[in-house]
């Protein structure tokens, strides 16, 4: 089975940070807890809390404002 592309625009877990700030540009802060680092980005209506390890995207949430 072959993995297909993610469409531009989309957030997926496996995303390298430089994926991540390509689509949803630079955070607005930035927080670190042992191994995990959460960035925080203006997103659509909302913000994207982005937790990563190793600067790849380990799970994120969406919330609207």
């Amino acid at each position: 089975r072959q993995r297909r592309q993610a469409a531009v625009g989309t957030i997926h877990k496996g995303m390298s940070l430089a994926e991540l700030e390509q689509t949803a540009g630079t955070a607005f802060e930035t927080t670190s807890n042992g191994p995990v680092t959460t960035n925080k980005y203006h997103w659509q209506d909302g913000v994207l809390e982005a937790d990563l390890v190793n600067a790849v995207l380990v799970g994120y949430r969406i919330t609207s404002n």
